[in-house]
């Protein structure tokens, strides 16, 4: 699990937050789950990556893929589990 934080550390330092899509403000952040939809390549990843970064504490933040290969082994629900207990409070899976 370690891992996967230092992934979504990295992704979270290295977004830019110079420019934001006009939807961004549009967004109601406060929803316990939001759905984003749209082709490849249009900057939902980033979107959110923004949002990270601008207003979350990075401790109590995952920003994963259910694509890792951490989840050949594991399954969802237990990181869910795991990373309540050490004080999460915000997972973004995509």
């Amino acid at each position: 699990m370690e891992r996967l934080f230092e992934y979504s550390n990295k992704l979270i330092n290295q977004t830019n937050t110079d420019f934001f899509r006009y939807i961004y403000n549009q967004i109601n952040w406060e929803n316990r789950m939001i759905g984003l939809i749209g082709p490849r390549g249009v900057g939902k990843t980033t979107l959110v990556l923004q949002y990270i970064k601008q207003n979350l504490n990075p401790t109590e933040t995952l920003y994963i893929t259910a694509e890792d290969f951490y989840f050949v082994d594991n399954k969802i629900i237990e990181l869910v589990d795991t990373f309540v207990k050490f004080g999460g409070k915000y997972l973004f899976i995509y």
